[in-house]
């Protein structure tokens, strides 16, 4: 497989890697390195699964060999020093000696199953483990039917009783888990072949793996990552998919608890209470269960349901408190900090007394579980993040005989601020943490919300060109009337009619393909129900137009049809020519990881802007929650309406991401409400696609633009490529073009030139900085002759023995330094502003402002002298007022050091001469490729890469410098100086 070397580490590639691929790795290996957490957004299609393995894998391997040298090196440096007593210990190694492990998590185990499909197409093969609940890994044939608590108990009494042939095959086998990588289905199929428990094997990997696979909610929840056992210290945690990170995270540190739930609980107390009399269950001794401990629990319980019922709420049944207040209503019932340790202890021992007696009045779940966590979390720790809200839920059975009303309280406890959770995984003592998603923009926001910080962050771009995307604002529909999906129209005739007809004539234009997405499955069901309606006319229905151009799939609610409404629509894809539609929901299963690619997804129809319910409570407090947060002087504020409109957003974009899934896919992506075309809407879609939106005034123009978008990419892409991912098999399209590299000076000895898997135009974009500049701006420009210089106010002597026009910078020195044996240095006088003036007359703005820099250090830096002559140019007698500047220091050298000394910056400046000869290229922000400096001046090779002054120094060897990132060989002369770019305010813009 080909080997970029990216930031000095060298990373194995499945195939050439695409410039924004490039980007994205280095800034995984810089945050790797730094220990710093990142923010990494770029579009879905663009490998960046693929690129974060081979980018962390990478650089565990590289550290992996710096430890051994470093190791090897200490180790020879004991032999040699083995007399001397060792004071700290050979097992008292630096932290940072440890190597980390990868804890790579995603949402659903349906994306880490991609991820390891990615992980086997790369050549490295760590140790993996993956983790899962017995819901997904159970291979019993009893017990795997169960799920919640009676799943976790019946397994554990299967195994202590030996009950269970999949345990005890497990106990049996050699430890140490399966070398192969595998996915979780994988992982039970074959330890299922070999009746080992796959639990339990997950759980054996897991001491020995150096990657280890799990659902992110597992990671955010502390119960949950507790139960497992799993470290977090000196880990690096990559969290995939991450744009839903901040809700999981929420939802961790939240809770909810109905008057049904505590019902539930007094009934499984009631059941252990009579156990525990009639003797079918005896506790421990060490037990302090009870009958009489189990009647006070039930009376607990009593008294808790009896106040939430009776608790006061306002008309529309509910009431808001403060966080703080949740500990004054259980402060009631004598539960506190103090006492809530005994509480939970009993209700634990309940729980295993009556799954163990095999009476669990729940097949699925425990009530008094559920309590048990709901405990948990509430005391946890006290902070100033949630609000507890009382709400009344009133619900009506209708019956073939009177309807039934029941009531019930609902307590929630809801969690406003993600970083709780994510900072108490910060707390772990993590090696750094990686979020990394498709749609994570804004990234401030997203920073502000998970409450660490994260200095390195990036919103890349898409591997695809202008021509494989089509971007469009279709405001109006087919018949002229307006597209808008707000709670004022989406409900009118007018518009499920209109929306309808538009959507029946881009069925018609789209090959294959087409995703249709709603705002909720409220207003999908709406639409398909409105379409489904036969006209008076007896003329067909809009469904039945849409069905005779396409089937159609939806999405089901429930999620065990889901995948088979999937495979139904790729299966009608491969075999009608016609295609297939796909009716979804934002923030439904479909937008979330599912792979349109090619055929699948030839264009994606958004139909409105999905916000959440404005009244929904939790909306609200939320909104409050940030409306009255107290920010730092100068930090911007996250308020609570722009919360509520970036959220729409991100589900918008995560399912535009369905669509264009690689370098060589094309697509279409039709917004079909008017509100994306305002100004704030169309800045919240992703970085990546602002450049491609248009929006169209009718829909003819949108159709015409469509349909030679089609016709152009279907001549390109006759044979729909797939793109290589495997090594040293050819490559199915060409790789992306690289500059060749110029030929060096002959007299310097040449190193072989770069392997064609180094890519030498590769961007070292870490920071804010850039490390690269095109190659092409390098060339030497045509040098304008210089101005007429105006004559100085005041001429300064020339020394003998040199033309009037030209004096030497040595004469100058010498006549300074020389003369002033017995005298002082004169001061800044009004000929440095002649100077000054004249100056302006042959320098550049930039030059200009440099000039000025360096003529104020003079004092303190004379070595600058040189660089400011070279400046200056065929103007030397512009330098006798700044020689006036020089240190007093000067002054006092002998004879024969004076004449080393003039010599010495003599031949500087003769360096220095050639340096301003050389081109000068601006650019935002030059930054050093090794030691990620960004500068005001640097100096890039031929190749483009930039490096400092001072690591280029350390670079040189006769005469020459190995590019650090493309290691071509280049003659030192050949360095051209580089410049940042200055920014121009508006007001200096004026006044130009």
């Amino acid at each position: 497989m080909p080997t970029v070397h990216i930031a000095g580490v060298p990373v194995s590639f499945p195939f050439t890697p695409y410039e924004s691929q490039l980007v994205y790795m280095e800034k995984v290996i810089m945050a790797l390195e730094t220990k710093q957490n990142a923010l990494l957004e770029s579009p879905t299609g663009t490998g960046k699964t693929l690129c974060l393995l081979c980018a962390t894998l990478g650089w565990i391997a590289h550290r992996k060999k710096s430890l051994a040298k470093t190791s090897a090196k200490k180790k020879t440096e004991k032999l040699e020093y083995e007399d001397l007593p060792n004071d700290e210990g050979d097992a008292n190694e630096d932290d940072d000696d440890v190597l980390p492990k990868i804890i790579y998590s995603s949402r659903t185990h349906t994306q880490l199953k991609q991820v390891v499909k990615e992980l086997k197409q790369t050549a490295y093969k760590p140790k993996v483990a993956i983790l899962g609940s017995r819901e997904h890994l159970c291979v019993h044939p009893e017990i795997s039917k169960m799920r919640g608590t009676q799943q976790n108990h019946s397994c554990r009494q299967a195994a202590k009783q030996l009950r269970c042939i999949f345990k005890s095959g497990y106990d049996q086998s050699k430890k140490g888990g399966n070398p192969r990588i595998m996915d979780i289905e994988e992982l039970v199929t074959v330890n299922r072949e070999r009746q080992i428990c796959p639990f339990y094997a997950s759980r054996d990997m897991l001491s020995k793996a150096n990657v280890i696979f799990m659902p992110y909610n597992y990671l955010v929840d502390p119960p949950l990552r507790a139960s497992l056992g799993v470290s977090l210290e000196n880990a690096i945690l990559i969290f995939d998919e991450a744009h839903n990170v901040e809700s999981i995270a929420s939802e961790a540190a939240s809770y909810s608890l109905s008057t049904e739930d505590i019902q539930g609980c007094i009934k499984e107390a009631q059941e252990c209470h009579r156990m525990i009399a009639t003797s079918r269950y005896v506790p421990e001794e060490s037990s302090f269960l009870s009958a009489q401990s189990v009647t006070t629990l039930m009376e607990l319980l009593m008294e808790i349901e009896r106040g939430l019922l009776s608790f006061p709420v306002s008309k529309d049944g509910g009431c808001t408190k403060p966080g703080e207040y949740i500990f004054d209503f259980f402060k009631a019932f004598n539960i506190s900090f103090d006492t809530a340790p005994m509480v939970l202890g009993i209700s634990e021992q309940v729980i295993e007394a009556i799954t163990d007696g095999g009476n669990a009045s729940n097949p699925r779940n425990s009530k008094l579980e559920s309590l048990v966590s709901f405990l948990k979390t509430i005391f946890r720790d006290k902070d100033n993040h949630h609000k507890v809200t009382i709400r009344t839920q009133v619900t009506r059975r209708y019956q073939s005989g009177p309807t039934v009303t029941k009531t019930m309280r609902w307590f929630h406890y809801w969690c406003f601020h993600p970083g709780v959770a994510m900072q108490e995984i910060y707390d772990q003592k993590v090696h750094n943490i990686i979020l990394t998603s498709g749609t994570l923009s804004p990234l401030d926001t997203t920073t502000k919300e998970l409450g660490i910080p994260f200095p390195i962050q990036l919103e890349n771009c898409h591997v695809v060109d202008a021509s494989q995307v089509w971007l469009g604002v279709v405001g109006v529909g087919v018949t002229g009337k307006r597209l808008n999906s707000s709670y004022q129209y989406r409900s009118s005739v007018e518009y499920l009619v209109e929306l309808g007809n538009t959507l029946i004539n881009f069925a018609r234009l789209v090959p294959n393909g087409l995703l249709i997405f709603f705002p909720s499955y409220t207003i999908m069901d709406q639409c398909v129900a409105h379409w489904q309606l036969k006209p008076a006319n007896q003329q067909p229905c809009i469904w039945d137009r849409l069905l005779q151009l396409k089937t159609i799939h939806v999405e089901p609610k429930n999620r065990f049809e889901f995948a088979d409404v999937v495979t139904a629509y790729h299966d009608d894809i491969k075999s009608s020519p016609q295609g297939a539609i796909f009716m979804a929901v934002c923030r439904g299963k479909v937008s979330e990881g599912i792979d349109f690619s090619n055929e699948n997804g030839r264009a994606v129809v958004i139909t409105g802007l999905p916000f959440a319910p404005i009244k929904d409570p939790k909306i609200v407090l939320k909104k409050e929650f940030l409306d009255q947060a107290i920010v730092p002087p100068g930090e911007s504020k996250l308020t609570g309406n722009n919360w509520y409109v970036q959220q729409a957003a991100r589900a918008v974009n995560q399912a535009i991401g369905r669509v264009i899934r690689h370098r060589h896919d094309y697509g279409a992506i039709i917004l079909l409400d008017e509100r994306f075309g305002y100004a704030q809407q169309r800045g919240t879609l992703s970085k990546w696609l602002q450049s491609y939106c248009h929006n169209f005034n009718s829909y003819g123009e949108a159709h015409g633009t469509l349909v030679r978008f089609f016709r152009y990419n279907k001549d390109k892409y006759a044979t729909t490529p797939i793109p290589a991912t495997v090594g040293k098999a050819p490559l199915p399209f060409n790789p992306p073009k690289r500059l060749e590299a110029p030929t060096p000076a002959p007299k310097v000895a040449v190193a072989p030139p770069p392997p064609k898997d180094v890519t030498a135009n590769s961007q070292v974009a870490i920071g804010d900085g850039q490390s690269y500049v095109n190659p092409k701006l390098l060339t030497k420009p045509v040098k304008p002759p210089a101005p007429v210089l105006p004559a100085p106010s005041v001429k300064a002597p020339v020394a003998s023995g040199t033309t009037s026009h030209a004096p030497s910078l040595r004469n100058v020195l010498e006549k300074q330094v020389v003369s002033a044996s017995t005298a002082t240095v004169r001061p800044a006088s009004s000929s440095l502003e002649s100077v000054v003036q004249n100056a302006r007359a042959i320098l550049s703005p930039q030059e200009m402002n440099e000039l000025l820099s360096l003529i104020r250090n003079v004092p303190k830096a004379p070595e600058d002298m040189p660089e400011i002559a070279a400046m200056l140019g065929p103007y030397p007698e512009l330098l006798d007022p700044i020689v006036a500047l020089l240190p007093r220091s000067y002054q006092n050298f002998g004879a024969v050091s004076v004449n080393d000394a003039v010599q010495a910056m003599a031949k500087s400046a003769q360096r220095q001469k050639r340096k301003a000869a050389s081109p000068v290229v601006a650019i935002p922000n030059p930054q050093c490729s090794i030691c990620f400096d960004v500068l005001d001046m640097s100096h890039a090779a031929p190749c483009g890469h930039i490096c400092c002054d001072r690591c280029w120094k350390k670079l040189e060897s006769q005469g020459a410098i190995v590019c650090p990132v493309c290691k071509a060989t280049w003659p030192i002369k050949s360095l051209v100086r580089i410049q940042a770019k200055t920014k121009v305010s508006k007001l200096n813009a004026r006044a130009l």
